[in-house]
């Protein structure tokens, strides 16, 4: 009877283990994938993108303003 337990218990292990594996391999590419997020982040695209931002903030004030201005 202790055998039949033994090898269930051997069994479990395995499995836990392959899990354990699995979950390594998904918490690794987890890892990747934030590593090149960020370097996208910090990489000129960012700055692209902020400058594009403001650009088109500032564009919208003066037309606000000059409205504004036509409007008195």
């Amino acid at each position: 009877m202790s055998s039949i337990f033994k090898i269930n218990e051997e069994n479990d292990n395995d499995a836990m283990e392959g899990h354990l594996s699995k979950l390594q391999k998904l918490m690794d590419r987890c890892e990747k994938n934030e590593n090149q997020i960020k370097k996208v982040l910090e990489g000129p695209h960012l700055a692209e993108m902020l400058l594009a931002r403001e650009t088109e903030r500032m564009r919208l004030s003066l037309e606000k303003l000059i409205n504004n201005k036509a409007a008195k």
